[in-house]
């Protein structure tokens, strides 16, 4: 080999070292950048995959006093999440007025005539508890009489329904979950009135849990909603997932719980104490249970 030959060779065997030295920054400069890319959406899918399971994902600040309230009998645990608004389940559901509702109702009930169904609706308070009280209202008495309405207008329909009390006594609340259990029900209804440090705040919620019958318990939450919206006009607020109520959490059945409206707001309170719209609140409730039952 000459010395020239030499000389080239050299030369290009270095350039070919420089360029290799090059591709491998270069590669391992992309291997960094796509491991620091994959950790940041896998943080990403972490934080928010309570949001893309349940749709959304809303801070309440406090829990309604009348439904969350401990006993000595009940250690109540601690909230490990947020509360989850969740506006649409997406698994075999089908789009209806705007949400997503289910169809598949409870497997047991749903092979069962409306006379062999039985339905537990639970007046919330009594006794010496009289849950809200405003302007000369007690809670605790509107619970029983929408409860009553309730009940009359699902037997004319045909269900079996207990209540888990029929006057002004207090009972606590593993009380009002070992009825409904003892008597074998199919559904458990609480039925709420809430409050609110603003005045202003007016509207109907409903509370279930994930703890038992998930899908059935929003699906039943769903649909009392819907008819008791269209039956009243109520001001629509939302549907939550609340963990920390003892009534929906414990409850084995479908179940849920509906805070008609705010007695801290005046006018809404004026509605609920007559009797006019009470039977509208039984009738939309009736027919959301109906529904359930026989979609």
């Amino acid at each position: 080999m000459t010395k020239q030959e030499i000389l080239l060779t050299k030369s290009g065997g270095g350039h070919i070292r420089r360029n290799y030295r090059k591709r491998r920054r270069t590669y391992a400069g992309r291997q960094t950048a796509a491991a620091a890319l994959l950790a940041v959406l896998s943080a990403v899918f972490v934080w928010f995959y309570p949001v893309f399971q349940n749709c959304s994902n809303h801070m309440i600040f406090t829990v309604p006093e009348t439904v969350s309230e401990p006993t000595d009998e009940v250690q109540m645990p601690i909230l490990k999440q947020q509360p989850i608004q969740a506006e649409c389940m997406i698994t075999g559901a089908e789009l209806l007025g705007g949400h997503y509702m289910y169809y598949a109702g409870p497997s047991e009930s749903m092979v069962k005539e409306p006379g062999e169904i039985l339905i537990a609706l639970d007046p919330g308070h009594g006794g010496m508890d009289d849950g809200c009280v405003r302007g000369g209202v007690l809670e605790k008495e509107l619970n029983l009489s929408i409860s009553e309405k309730v009940k009359e207008r699902l037997e004319r329909m045909g269900y079996q329904v207990i209540l888990t009390r029929d006057s002004d006594r207090a009972v606590s609340l593993k009380e009002r979950i070992k009825t409904a259990k003892e008597a074998h029900a199919d559904i458990y209804v609480s039925i709420h009135q809430n409050s609110s440090e603003l005045s202003g705040v007016n509207g109907m919620e409903l509370y279930y849990s994930v703890e038992h019958a998930a899908d059935d318990s929003r699906r039943l939450s769903e649909l009392i909603q819907k008819y008791s919206l269209l039956n009243t006009g109520a001001n629509e607020r939302s549907i939550f997932e609340w963990e920390d109520i003892y009534v929906v959490r414990e409850a084995k059945m479908p179940s849920c719980l509906i805070e008609t409206g705010f007695l801290t707001n005046a006018k809404e309170r004026g509605r609920l104490k007559t009797s006019e719209y009470q039977e509208k609140l039984a009738e939309g409730i009736a027919a959301g249970v109906d529904l359930y039952f026989r979609p």
